[in-house]
């Protein structure tokens, strides 16, 4: 994706697209609906993208370096939030709470890679995703690759899915609530990863 320059008018045009996919759906996206949702011409769109399936490449890798970001500053200043794998899953809610848009675009990807244009996700996310199942006390912190990526997939679909249908529940319930959400909902699906014949 270099060669879409990440220009002030790019990052707009491709943060309208996010919203547009995330609130409908990826079969249902079109230039003309991309048009209509930022008030651009499809041949603007297309001088800029060339093709559909680069515009929502570009914005596949937009959501996904937005979140390797935002698991890297967390890494980095909140240190403490790395002892324990329900520190990570408040996290994941965290980023789907404050990035909706790019969040529901991200889960979608991750339930159906083969509907989206190929986006390099696990290079996006692998320095991240591997610094923080280390540091936890769970059992994926003897795993790596696959099992790992698998369980991230899981984990962030649910906390979209939390976010989705307990809208601010961390600014609504608290962190203790969304922990015991994790354990009483989320863990033992978890754990079935880890099982899973994966080399």
């Amino acid at each position: 994706m270099e060669m879409y320059k990440k220009t002030i008018f790019t990052l707009q045009i491709a943060e309208n697209v996010i919203k547009v996919i995330s609130q409908c759906s990826i079969e249902q996206v079109s230039f003309e609906l991309i048009s209509a949702a930022t008030n651009i011409s499809v041949s603007t769109i297309i001088d800029n993208f060339e093709s559909l399936n680069n515009l929502i490449a570009f914005c596949l890798t937009l959501s996904f370096d937005s979140l390797a970001r935002n698991l890297s500053i967390d890494v980095e200043k909140i240190p403490y939030k790395m002892n324990s794998i329900e520190a990570f899953w408040i996290t994941l809610v965290e980023f789907n709470t404050i990035y909706s848009y790019k969040g529901r675009l991200i889960a979608a990807y991750l339930k159906a890679p083969a509907s989206y244009p190929l986006v390099n996700v696990k290079y996006c996310l692998a320095k991240s995703i591997n610094y923080k199942f280390e540091k936890t006390d769970h059992i994926l912190k003897q795993y790596n690759g696959d099992i790992r990526f698998i369980a991230f997939a899981y984990l962030f679909q649910m906390a979209s899915k939390v976010s989705i249908d307990i809208p601010n529940s961390i600014e609504k319930y608290g962190q203790d609530f969304v922990s015991d959400f994790y354990n009483k909902h989320i863990a033992e699906g978890l754990i079935r990863f880890t099982k899973l014949p994966i080399s």
